[in-house]
């Protein structure tokens, strides 16, 4: 240990000194606990003895160590440290120390004047060395009649530890003094963290969660994903191996500016199985549980001297329990962080949680709770007087500036007779504002970050079943087409003889020949085998469409009633004020009339013709030899038309009415108000009054122009007051290079770029140099489509607000990379077979390539939340929920869509269908009878006043999984026959907005009619279920051409705006059978209308021969 080597923080230790001589003297500190610090001040001497080891053997180190982390950063051995009462430090140590510790002397001259520190180079044995300074040591000890010590005596080693102990134990004939312990208060003054140490303790969480995600986590998702088999023991190792791995040191060094240098691990424990303990303890040679159940991760690391711990639990196929438990434990994470107040005894955190989980969940839980709920850490990781328990002294009291590690648990948890743990823990600071930050944050606690589904044993037995099955086949069938028909029957017949049966060999019975079924039994027996599974098929499903049904007559109780309080408070607070607010809008009673009197009137007016008025935006009509004004946001429309066979020319003004919630913002003062429809103006003057037409027409066009304008600048002034691009200046870029946009920013089909992910927002960089920024908090979705089945992944932003591309105005900007060829060139394949090695290889160099594309689109995605700190959050739709059907806008063809946790979207084909699901009111079924194959689903939008989004032409197969997506989300759904005129029934709604609460709201209307048709529908399923063939399935595919026909029929019949109902035949259910049997009769009918019209008109025909 050189002294060109090591440079002290001398300004940190002379704060540091000042705060510990603060504490001790100065009794009105601001961080006074004089229940702690009485044993302090009481002491006139501080003695602080280091010897040659620097921890004990359970790896907790001194405290006197960890006060000369404290004060110089570094461990100084065989060296005594005294502080005296009257602001003297003395510190004893080697020559070589001296040389060192001289650059604090120097500083602490400079700048503290008032606290003299001296440092005494060791003469021998630490008896020559007070004698050699002895006019130094009286001065010190003179004034001394209680020492402090910050450990027993006997716990230093080495030579000159025990002259130290010997020295100031004996009574000596120039001191005598007694001592005392002080370990207690110096903890306590420990725990406060100024900014050096802050942001060590912060980069300490730093490395604690890239440990946890990059190296724990990663391992434990490899093995998930290849089911390996590998102990925990090995797992936590890996974090131990990583502290040697240069290229681990260069990626936390550039990416998170750490030094490899300082980088030090106090514990890594994995856990999973029906075993575990909540605290630190050694990883078990057991085998990582690839089962169902939970694992349990911690990490506690050290960076420079300063800890910092996480623990996270991650589930594999949760169940509903223990979601709920989890979310709790989140629930009393953020209490107890709440709880965080200067002043608030450790005792009383823990009581105070204990309580609520006793009054929340009972005593059962309450008992299975951690014992330790956290405790300070900081140099040492933990220290037993700074605990957070139910036996924490009253007297230790949360202070700011304090870091501490927080622990919420539940142990010895059981689901169906099998144990499992969850447990949280997290690194928190307290401000001297009093404000909390999660200094482990990085590593995100939510439930869908913490769940992996897995897919379920019996499904991977099938899987490898077929796979075998399949495998077979390949190996088999070249053999096949070499052997005869003779031969490859005599194979087949002598395999099935050759089978003996599993149980028999388990029971050690003689095997015997399986005899060949014919085809005959064969097909009776799995007829039977499809009854039997039909018919328990049938009964779960209507189990389960039961409680759906259930759940929707209390998701529409709780409907009706959010209804009652949106449109009931509004009534309550128009009622209180009189008057409707400010921030509505109040058409007809404005407050900005055309002209406030008549002395404002145009100077150049006629009383006897209509006057323009442009500047006034308002029309000037004579009646009665007067002019009335008429703003022309009253104006509908304007008519101007000729007399047939006169000169009159008659102009026609359609006024707007008031209708609904707009009559009920009339004026009071108007006891029945009565409205101008229209004007009709006659005149024999056609110049005039076509000048006056066109006049009209222009100012109705020029104000609905500056409406449009004023949206799009408040809009442009919304875009301009946001923050600019917080450019990300760290070393490791997050970008995907090579992705094209749409819409495009310029003329042409396609255009590519690089997209680059930054602190608040993202930049696309085009490769003719055209840039679009985008903010997060401007993204209302972000959506991230694997390819799959398709040849796009796709990372789609639906936004708050429009921004221009180009020339074109969008909501949507999506972000997408091709992976291998739109058009596939049919004459190559020629020739080629199922099992030609080129075609496999294409195949799977295909599914590398588009695993690839996903990987680098995921890696993006992750690096965006770090850089966010978890304000971006990216959501993947479900394909396993998704279905066929037309969104209702123009120019598309039936589309596959997708749910995701907020939203439906199709995003292939451009522009996408994005629909949110926090802005759905209820959703309407339409068409759902028996005997249709298709379907329509209506989306209501809270906002009456905006249309309805609809798909239509879905297939009938996918409504029950469409009920269960809707019921998971507590979105109300109705079920009808008919197809509604929604524009009509939303004016309705608006109309008389009481009426329609005090009806039942939407239950009103469609639930009657939902009921009726679940209630027909069941017996048309009990129905069908006896009567069903593999004939009726053949007819059913037979007659697809027939039913495409229908469906066109049927979607125009759906676009009509008026209410209509369905035919007859379709409202009494026809089978396939009568419905052609039906169409026989017409068709014979129709050909003898055809022969009798034959055999007329050849009759007059020869009529007209005879004449």
């Amino acid at each position: 240990m050189g002294k060109d080597r090591i440079k002290l923080d001398a300004e940190s230790f002379g704060r540091r000194l000042q705060f510990l001589y603060s504490i001790w003297l100065d009794e009105n500190s601001e961080y006074d606990n004089k229940a702690v610090f009485r044993s302090l001040r009481d002491v006139n001497l501080i003695y602080i003895l280091c010897g040659k080891g620097s921890s004990r053997e359970d790896g907790v180190i001194y405290k006197s160590m960890t006060l000369h982390y404290w004060f110089f950063g570094f461990e100084f051995s065989d060296t005594l440290i005294l502080l005296a009462r009257k602001k003297q430090m003395f510190i004893v140590t080697s020559q070589k120390k001296v040389m060192i510790l001289q650059q604090i002397v120097d500083w602490m001259s400079k700048n503290v004047s008032d606290i003299k520190v001296t440092l005494i180079e060791r003469k021998g044995d630490f008896k020559e060395t007070v004698d050699a300074s002895k006019s130094l040591f009286d001065n010190l000890l003179e004034d001394v009649s209680l020492m402090g010590r910050v450990e027993k005596s006997g716990k230093q080693d080495g030579q000159f530890a025990s002259q130290c102990e010997e020295y100031f134990s004996s009574e000596t004939s120039s001191v005598k003094f007694g001592s005392s312990m002080i370990d207690g208060a110096i903890d306590y003054v420990l725990c406060y963290k100024d900014k050096v140490e802050l942001e060590l303790c912060r980069k300490a969480s730093i490395l604690s969660v890239q440990m946890l995600k990059g190296i724990l986590l990663q391992r434990i998702e490899t093995i998930l994903d290849k089911e390996l088999k590998e102990t925990h023991k090995s797992i936590g190792k890996r974090v131990e191996d990583a502290l040697d791995d240069k290229s681990m040191h260069k990626l936390w060094e550039t990416k998170f500016n750490l030094d490899p240098e300082d980088i030090d691990l106090v514990y890594s424990l994995v856990q999973s199985g029906s075993s575990f303990e909540l605290k630190a303890v050694e990883n078990s040679g057991e085998n990582l549980c690839l089962n169902s159940g939970c694992i349990l991760l911690s990490i506690g690391s050290k960076y420079r001297e300063y800890c910092a711990n996480i623990t996270r639990t991650y589930f594999l196929n949760s169940t509903e329990e223990q979601r709920i438990i989890y979310k709790y434990c989140i629930e009393l994470m953020d209490t107890l962080i709440s709880m965080l107040k200067e002043g608030v005894s450790f005792l009383d955190l823990y009581t105070n949680i204990y309580q609520k989980i006793v009054k929340d969940k009972g005593e059962d839980l309450a008992h299975k709770f951690v014992k330790i709920m956290g405790h300070c850490i900081g140099i040492e990781f933990r220290d037993s007087s700074s605990i957070i328990s139910s036996k924490s002294s009253p007297k230790i009291l949360v202070q700011k500036g304090m870091t501490l590690n927080l622990s919420i648990g539940f142990n010895n948890l059981e689901h169906n007779g099998r144990k499992y743990a969850i447990w949280i823990c997290d690194t928190v600071y307290l401000s001297p504002e009093g404000k909390v930050e999660v200094l482990t944050q990085g590593c995100s606690k939510k439930l869908e970050h913490v769940s992996y589904e897995l897919d379920d044993e019996n499904d991977e037995k099938e899987k490898a079943i077929m796979n075998k099955k399949k495998k077979d086949e390949v190996e088999k069938k070249p053999m096949v087409k070499e052997q005869s028909k003779s031969e490859s029957e005599y194979s087949s017949e002598d395999e099935s003889e050759d089978y003996d049966s599993e149980d028999d060999k388990m029971d050690g019975k003689s095997s015997v020949k399986k005899e060949r079924k014919g085809p005959k039994e064969e097909l009776i027996i799995e007829d039977r085998l499809r009854r039997t599974t039909r018919r328990v098929n049938n009964s779960e499903h209507s189990d389960e469409m039961k409680l759906i049904e259930n759940r929707q007559k209390e998701l529409r109780k709780k409907k009706l009633l959010e209804l009652q309080k949106r449109f009931g408070g509004k009534k309550e607070e128009k009622n209180e004020q009189g008057d409707i607010s400010d921030s509505e809008e109040n058409f007809f009673n404005s407050k900005n009339p055309s002209y406030k009197s008549t002395k404002e009137y145009p100077k150049d007016r006629n009383l006897n013709r209509i006057f323009v008025d442009s500047a006034k935006e308002s029309i000037l009509v004579p009646i009665y030899g007067l002019l009335v004004p008429f703003h022309v946001r009253l104006l509908k429309n304007v008519v101007c038309t000729q007399e047939e066979g006169k000169k009159v020319f008659i102009l026609r003004i359609n006024f707007v009415l008031p209708t609904g919630i707009s009559l009920e913002q009339m004026p009071s003062t108007f006891s029945s108000p009565v409205f101008i429809k229209e004007l009709m103006l006659r005149s024999e003057d056609g110049k005039t009054m076509n000048s006056v037409f066109r006049s009209i027409k222009e100012l109705i066009k020029r104000y609905k122009q500056k409406g449009t304008l004023e949206e799009e600048t408040a809009e442009q002034d919304l875009i301009k007051n946001q923050k600019p691009l917080d450019f990300n200046r760290a070393k490791q870029r997050v970008m995907l290079k090579d992705v094209g946009i749409r819409p495009t920013i310029g003329q042409g089909r396609r255009q590519h770029g690089i997209l680059e992910a930054h602190n608040n927002g993202f930049r696309f960089s085009s490769s003719k140099g055209e840039t679009i920024d985008i903010l997060y908090s401007s993204i209302k979705h972000a959506i991230f489509q694997p390819v799959e089945n398709d040849l796009l992944v796709i990372f789609h932003l639906h936004l708050k607000h429009s921004i221009w591309i180009g020339k074109k105005k969008t909501q949507d900007v999506q972000f997408y990379s091709e992976v291998g060829n739109q058009i596939d060139d049919l004459e190559q394949r020629r020739g080629r077979n199922v099992y030609d090695p080129d075609e496999i290889l294409e195949e799977q160099r295909e599914r590398e390539t588009k695993k690839r594309y996903n990987m680098e689109y995921k890696k993006f995605i992750h690096g965006i939340e770090e850089l966010s700190k978890d304000s971006f959050e990216a959501e993947i739709p479900y394909r396993d929920l998704g279905f066929y059907g037309v969104p209702g806008r123009a120019g598309v063809s039936n589309v596959q869509l997708f749910p995701t946790a907020s939203c439906l979207v199709h995003l292939l084909e451009f522009p996408p269908f994005i629909l949110s699901l926090d802005e759905i009111e209820v959703v309407s079924f339409e068409r759902v009878e028996q005997g249709l194959r298709n379907f329509d689903m209506i989306f209501v939008p809270k906002d009456y006043t905006k249309p309805v989004k609809r798909v239509d032409s879905i297939p009938m197969e996918y409504l029950d999984l469409i009920k269960r997506w809707l019921n998971e989300m507590e979105i109300v759904y109705y079920e009808g026959r008919q197809n509604l005129n929604w524009n009509a029934v939303l004016k309705t709604i608006l109309g008389d907005i009481d009426d329609f609460v005090e009806n039942g709201g939407f239950n009103g209307f469609l639930g009657e009619e939902s009921e009726d048709g679940e209630d027909g529908s069941d017996e048309d399923d009990d129905d069908e279920d006896e009567e069903y063939s593999e004939g009726d399935e053949d007819e059913d595919d037979d007659d697809d051409d027939d039913d495409d026909e229908d469906l066109s029929d049927l979607e125009e019949e759906s676009s009509d705006d008026s209410f209509k109902e369905l035919s007859s035949d379709e409202e009494e259910g026809l089978s396939w059978d009568e419905l052609e049997k039906q169409a026989i009769r017409e068709d014979r009918k129709r050909g003898r209308d055809n022969d009798e019209s034959d055999r007329r008109r050849g009759d007059d025909q020869r009529s007209r021969k005879r004449r």
